[in-house]
């Protein structure tokens, strides 16, 4: 008869520290059979024998052998063999299946079957040529109200053996089959037999394993603990969160994070990030660490979390690529080879990108002139919905066919974008922070090259993630603490900025730079990789940077106002005579714009036409070209 191996093993106690194990078991009649039973002492074995547990005869030399080995007495351990048999036969009567009454499921190497019991013996129908398991049911957590619940399968045919994955809302209908095995995978014709093959297919697969699995990074409150979430798990003010399931898929596999370091090894992160703000010409790099270092607070800012995006303008070949690159670097394995999005994207996919990576930094890369007009509208679009996205934190709503909408995408991430030119718009511009890179000579390019190579190697990447694990874990020991006072400090910077920029987001945007690096050189300083003459002296130069950024902008904004940009474009028509006004009783010159040299100017047409009036005398009848 067939062999039962108890797993884990039946027990026993004995006096402490002994106790009696049964490991398995051999049937050899009705309510009879050879054990295997092992004498154990502080989980290490010492003695171990078969014998049949109902005669007293065939028990009583194993009962005098464990007796000696132990020292207890030879009552106590017969008493134990025989409340080890009781647990036997309950296991044994619990083990045995159960006589199906009505009609079941079965599966073999055939396929799955429907099986019916008659008096005459059982029916079998076959329902399908292949056989199916579900072996995981999967909720993926997005952190919005929709949460898609999947199914993983291993489906067989023959010597075929695969697994898929579906959305549950697939599985009852069965139309997945041909995707998962082939061809010949197959439902049988007879009345009832798909719906027979689900019900086989869910009945036969009870060990499913259930997941909750993330599918964005960043912050999350989980079991009353903030976690930051990112490809590799979670970390907390604690260290890290083995139990719980992250999957970023392909576009964000390269968002993950090693674990936060300590003593020394912080010391060496955070100064080898700190560092690179010496990078580029006039210390530039320190506007895109200002974005790595910002990204992680978007949620302890809330609800005003940074709402523009920092927009590197600079020639072809002056390493815009590579200095986003360097700041990304901080949330996981990226080069300028690997940024995770260009201008090129369409753009729904441009919302999922800037939804998923949730307190994260995204790189849009490469706004550059186009060689066709369709070019460079499609790459306009995406320029549009990336600043309007993120200026106002919102996503398109699109509608169901039932008419319900759709669950929004709002952008949950920090943007960084380059380009060699601006979009147009000054709309679009007033959303951005706009950094110029200077032109370069070619010596100073090499110069800048040769500067930026040590940076850039695998060894020194891995100190930039190990700086953001650190920090990371530093705000989330410092939670409660951040979520009031960094908007205090950030409404006191907002307010020291507000005379620097002419726009009204402006201050705002110098504000929210300023904080990061207040914010991450205060980690730094806590953890003793700098001084606090070391951080003033920081915060001096980042302060200085970001307000001379903000003058330029506003000169930039100040050109692409829309009444300027008219104003100018009717003083220049005047001046190179191709503009001309009238009333509308003037009669159209016949002359040529080269004869128009004797008309008075702007001013005195204006009197003498009576076409330039004070606002409250209402405005010129007509004007014409």
């Amino acid at each position: 008869m067939a062999t039962v191996d108890f797993h884990p093993p039946l027990v026993a106690p004995l006096d402490d520290p002994w106790r009696l194990c049964a490991m398995r078991y051999v049937p050899s009649g009705r309510n009879a059979g050879t054990a295997t039973i092992a004498l154990v002492e502080a989980d290490q074995p010492r003695a171990l024998e078969d014998f049949i547990l109902t005669s007293g005869a065939t028990r009583q030399p194993c009962v005098e052998q464990f007796a000696k080995r132990s020292g207890l007495e030879r009552d106590m351990i017969d008493g134990a063999l025989m409340l080890l048999y009781g647990q036997i036969q309950t296991r044994l009567t619990q083990s045995k299946p159960l006589q199906p009454t009505g009609p079941y499921y079965a599966e073999d190497a055939e396929g799955l079957w429907l099986v019916q019991p008659l008096p005459t013996g059982e029916h079998r129908e076959q329902l399908t040529n292949f056989s199916a398991r579900i072996l995981a049911d999967i909720t993926e957590d997005d952190g919005t109200a929709s949460a898609p619940r999947f199914f993983e399968l291993e489906v067989t045919q023959g010597e075929r053996q695969r697994q898929v994955r579906l959305p549950a809302k697939d599985l009852e209908g069965m139309k997945w089959i041909a995707d998962a095995i082939g061809a010949r995978a197959r439902i049988l014709p007879g009345k009832y037999h798909l719906e027979h093959a689900h019900g086989a297919l869910q009945e036969l697969s009870p060990d499913i394993e259930y997941r909750h699995t993330y599918t964005h990074t960043g912050w999350r409150r989980i079991d009353d603990i903030w976690c930051y979430l990112h490809g590799a798990g979670a970390i907390t003010a604690e260290g890290v969160r083995k139990d719980l399931s992250v999957a970023l898929g392909h576009k964000f596999e390269r968002y993950r994070l090693p674990l936060p370091v300590s003593g020394p090894e912080a010391h060496e992160a955070l100064r080898g990030s700190l560092v690179l703000r010496t990078l580029g010409s006039g210390s530039l790099m320190t506007y895109p660490l200002g974005c790595a270092y910002l990204a992680p607070l978007r949620e302890p800012l809330q609800p005003s979390p940074p709402d523009f995006v920092m927009w590197l303008l600079g020639k072809t070949g002056h390493y815009k690529s590579e200095y986003a690159a360097l700041s990304l670097a901080h949330f996981g394995d990226f080069t300028r080879l690997t940024l995770p999005m260009s201008f090129e994207t369409t753009g729904n996919g441009l919302e999922r990108i800037l939804h998923t990576p949730k307190d994260n930094l995204v790189v849009v890369d490469d706004y550059h002139p186009a060689d066709s007009r369709r070019e460079a509208e499609a790459m306009a679009q995406v320029a549009s919905r990336l600043l309007r996205g993120m200026g106002n934190m919102g996503s398109r709503q699109r509608m169901k066919r039932d008419t319900s909408l759709q669950e929004e995408l709002p952008p949950r991430c920090l943007a960084l974008a380059t380009g060699e030119l601006l979009p147009g718009g000054h709309s679009n511009n007033a959303r951005m922070f706009l950094v110029t890179l200077p032109s370069l000579t070619r010596e100073e390019l090499t110069a800048h090259g040769k500067a930026l190579t040590q940076p850039q190697e695998p060894q020194a990447r891995v100190l930039y993630a190990q700086a953001m694990a650190t920090y990371v874990q530093w705000i989330a020991q410092q939670w409660a603490t951040l979520v009031t006072t960094l908007p205090a400090r950030l409404a006191v910077l907002q307010q020291e900025a507000v005379e620097a920029g002419e726009h009204t987001r402006e201050p705002g945007q110098v504000a929210y730079l300023q904080l990061a690096w207040e914010t991450f050189t205060q980690c730094a300083l806590d953890l003793g990789a700098i001084s606090a003459d070391e951080r003033e002296a920081i915060l001096s130069d980042t302060k200085a940077l970001f307000l001379h950024a903000v003058e330029e902008h506003a000169a930039i904004l100040q050109r692409e106002n829309t009444v300027r940009r008219c104003l100018d474009y009717l003083r220049g028509g005047l001046a190179s005579k191709q503009l001309y006004l009238r009333n509308t009783e003037d009669e159209i010159p016949d002359e040529s714009p080269g004869a128009w040299d004797g008309r008075l100017p702007l001013s005195g047409m204006a009197r003498q036409n009576s076409m330039y009036r004070p606002m409250n005398q209402g405005a010129p009848s007509s004007s014409a070209m």
